[in-house]
């Protein structure tokens, strides 16, 4: 039988496992420490909604409206959230490891120190969030808008960021060890102590203003790229030899 929820009947740090919560209205419900795990809450309604440290592992959260909503320390693991708005959510210390964003809306989400190892994100858009000190490590962000983003410090090793928009990102002192940047856009781009070892870098656009992880590097991938007519340069397709990016 489907049990119908709202804001009042719900109490922090309530058992809700595997609740039918599916296109419910929670605009603004304190839903702290509350046990949500393998609940269906497809296209409900949490705007400003309070979720601190409650346990979604495994939830499905499809087209739900979460902006504004507070998730500090929330538990996603493998939960997805497809297509959800999370504009402006708070996630720092979240862990979503090999949760699901497909086409979310992040921009402008808190998710410091948060976790997202293996999450899969092809699509979404992170305009100006905030990851600094994240662990995305073999994250799958694939065409995904990280444009003017805050990665100082992050974890990309082995991250899938084909085609990734990072246009005016941080990437500060970013592991980004064997991932795949291939065609992605780092226009304005800032990457002061980046580690790029094993980076897949053919096909990346970048601009005088791009930082590269030392003083030579700007060089080295000149000799790598061409010019194109609208300025900017564009790293040859072909693997960028491993003697334009050797470390100084």
């Amino acid at each position: 039988m489907t049990v119908a929820y709202s804001a009042p009947l719900i109490s922090p740090g309530q058992n809700l496992r595997d609740a039918n919560l599916r296109g419910a209205n929670l605009n603004g419900a304190n839903l702290t420490r509350v046990d949500l795990s393998g609940a269906d809450l497809t296209v409900a309604t949490l705007i400003g909604a309070i979720l601190n440290d409650a346990n979604l592992t495994r939830a499905r959260l499809p087209g739900a409206r979460l902006s504004g909503a507070d998730l500090s320390g929330a538990t996603l693991i493998g939960a997805v959230l497809d297509h959800a708005n999370l504009t402006r959510a708070r996630l720092p210390g979240a862990d979503l490891s090999r949760a699901t964003l497909i086409g979310a809306v992040l921009d402008h989400a808190n998710l410091t120190r948060a976790r997202l190892p293996g999450a899969d994100l092809p699509g979404a858009t992170l305009t100006r969030a905030n990851l600094s000190g994240a662990d995305l490590l073999s994250a799958v962000l694939q065409a995904t808008d990280l444009s003017g983003a805050d990665l100082s410090g992050a974890t990309l090793s082995g991250a899938d960021l084909r085609h990734a928009d990072l246009t005016g990102a941080d990437l500060t002192v970013v592991n980004l060890r064997g991932a795949n940047l291939r065609h992605a856009d780092l226009t304005g781009a800032v990457l002061h102590g980046a580690d790029l070892d094993g980076a897949l870098l053919g096909g990346v656009v970048w601009v005088e203003e791009t930082r590269w992880p030392t003083g030579g590097w700007s060089e080295r991938m000149r000799r790598a790229s061409e010019r194109l007519p609208d300025g900017r340069w564009r790293v040859r397709a072909e693997e960028v030899p491993e003697d334009a990016l050797a470390p100084i």
